[in-house]
């Protein structure tokens, strides 16, 4: 994915931008626009995102695998 490759060369901003970009609503995009925003220092956009996930009621393997994840960070 091409917003997630320029958040980790240190672009988060452009990384959002490309990540908003995308009209589709999916646990991913959200994941990704959480860790944007925490890695930006933003916890507040990144709680929020991460809370989309939690609280979404699609089903499958990349829900499951993002709903752990995500359950992990905002536990500590």
């Amino acid at each position: 994915m091409l917003g997630y490759s320029e958040i980790n060369k240190e672009n988060t901003e452009k990384g959002i931008q490309i990540i908003n970009d995308i009209e589709v609503s999916h646990p991913l995009k959200n994941y990704y626009l959480g860790l944007a925003y925490e890695k930006k220092g933003d916890l507040t956009s990144a709680k929020k995102y991460y809370g989309e996930i939690i609280q979404s009621k699609e089903s499958g393997l990349n829900q499951a695998m993002y709903y752990k994840r995500v359950k992990e960070k905002l536990n500590h």
